[in-house]
């Protein structure tokens, strides 16, 4: 999912987001949107599917796939911020 997330959002909505909006924001977040669900839906259903279909009926835990969208959300504000630089 990690990878998919670069072909449904770009840079700097990934960066200038909280992710999933699970959990509490951390403070100076609370101003942040969240990615449109209705993406992340679509991805985990894929994520899912081709797991099934593909890697032998491999299913993904949904507190992974979150996990794969905070990892690259964190990565994209490294990413922006070396642009900065």
């Amino acid at each position: 999912m990690y990878g998919l997330l670069d072909q449904v959002f770009t840079l700097h909505e990934l960066a200038n987001s909280r992710g999933t909006g699970v959990g509490k924001p951390r403070p100076g977040d609370e101003h942040k949107p969240v990615l449109d669900q209705g993406k992340l839906d679509i991805l985990r259903d894929f994520v899912i599917g081709w797991g099934r279909k593909n890697a032998g009926g491999v299913t993904f835990p949904l507190a992974d796939l979150n996990n794969a969208v905070m990892e690259r959300n964190s990565y994209a504000r490294k990413q922006l911020k070396k642009r900065v630089e």
